[in-house]
């Protein structure tokens, strides 16, 4: 029988994950499971909201939706009435209170400790969170989907100081010892001892996320259903650390630093393993993918989502997945395989070159205007079709959206 177990980790960025191209902070446990999943590049979210987003993954339909799914049902309810076992696992009260997560027959929620540092990486909120989720594993019945919501960088960061300063080099100041998550705006003349002790609690975080990856992968790969689970490990918002001049939670610019996260999925027969997908996929596709994997059939009502399993990913047109929408507050985004646009709530728009300007150093809409004007008309047909649930409506890119400029 299938089973599936989701890890979406909050606040995780792609680029602090070797898989993804870090080469400073050491990620084993995440290029073990890259190297036996199908990895997309370009998984983005499609708010920064986290309720919103949570109406993406359990209902399918895009942030943009007018209706968020109220006659779909949602994904753990539909997945239980054809005999699937849905757990909840999660320390995030956002997510344990949102209404889709009714559906789910048993949910575990961990109360959020303080935020000071632990004593060992044991006593983190994340090694409490990911020993629950091994716990239930254990107990589940197949066929069963465990979805596992962790705060992680989102609330304390509580990992043992030595996880900071393992990253220092002989001349750089202490990182700072609060396991409070840091926000500011730093000043145009910043001194950058003090960014980078934010960007060393950050990466210790990541290395105490890895320690607890690698012992949830032994688990389930060691345990009785092991054969028959995929595994899908996703961010749902990064942590902007200063790439354009802000670090923390509150502010949401939509650049790459906040909404491009990791998407790997591994299935245990080894479909797409260590492939590298260059297709979009945004959070709606979850739905559909857990939906195929179960063999459940999707609803009759209209979803943004599309399944992304190995095998569809392969064979489908390359113009399936070439546009991505992301909407904030008044703030809203596209991207394309060329370009990436971001749109003020003034409307002012501020546009960048893909996949070269990965996170989006250099605003060059001054210098491409033509093709500022085409991606604000696409951007807008995007919300449009999205608003209605109507994928289908989308238009072909014409190809300097597509190829770029020669």
């Amino acid at each position: 029988m299938p089973n599936a177990l989701v890890l979406a980790i909050d606040r995780l960025g792609s680029g602090y994950l070797g898989p993804y191209g870090n080469t400073w902070i050491e990620t084993p446990a995440w290029n073990q499971l890259a190297a036996r999943s199908l990895l997309v590049e370009s998984a983005l979210s499609d708010s920064a909201d986290l309720t919103t987003l949570y109406h993406s993954y359990w209902q399918g339909r895009h942030a943009w939706s007018a209706r968020h799914a109220q006659d779909t049902p949602e994904l753990a309810a539909r997945l239980a009435s054809h005999h699937v076992e849905p757990w909840l696992v999660t320390d995030d009260p956002v997510v344990a209170q949102h209404g889709a997560a009714a559906g789910f027959c048993e949910r575990v929620i961990l109360p959020v400790g303080e935020e000071r540092e632990a004593a060992s990486v044991e006593q983190t909120q994340l090694a409490r969170l990911f020993a629950t989720a091994i716990d239930v594993l254990e107990q589940a019945r197949p066929p069963f989907l465990i979805w596992v919501h962790a705060q992680a960088m989102q609330g304390p960061w509580d990992a043992p100081y030595d996880l900071r300063c393992r990253f220092m080099e002989d001349e750089d100041p202490a990182p700072p010892r609060s396991a409070t998550p840091p926000e500011c705006w730093l000043d145009p003349d910043y001194d950058p001892d003090e960014l980078l002790g934010f960007q060393h609690a950050y990466a210790g975080q990541v290395s105490l996320l890895d320690t607890c990856l690698g012992i949830l992968l032994d688990a389930l790969w060691s345990s009785a259903a092991g054969a028959e689970t995929a595994l899908l490990a996703t961010g749902t918002r990064g942590y902007p650390l200063g790439e354009h001049r802000y670090v923390g939670r509150s502010e949401r610019p939509l650049h790459a630093e906040l909404v491009q996260v990791p998407w790997l999925l591994y299935c245990p027969e080894g479909a797409g393993a260590a492939w590298r997908a260059h297709q979009i996929v945004q959070p709606p596709d979850l739905f559909p993918t857990l939906l195929e994997w179960f063999d459940v059939a999707a609803p009759d009502a209209p979803l943004w989502g599309r399944s992304a399993l190995p095998h569809r990913l392969e064979h489908e047109a390359r113009t399936a997945r070439e546009q991505a929408g992301i909407v904030d507050g008044g703030e809203r985004a596209l991207r394309v395989p060329a370009w990436y646009l971001r749109q003020e709530s003034t409307g002012q728009p501020h546009m960048y070159a893909k996949p070269d300007d990965r996170w989006e150093f250099n605003e060059i809409s001054d210098l491409c205007q033509e093709v500022a004007n085409q991606l604000a008309e696409t951007l807008a047909q995007f919300e449009a079709a999205a608003r209605a649930d109507d994928r289908p409506r989308l238009a072909a890119l014409p190809d300097v959206l597509r190829e770029g400029l020669e």
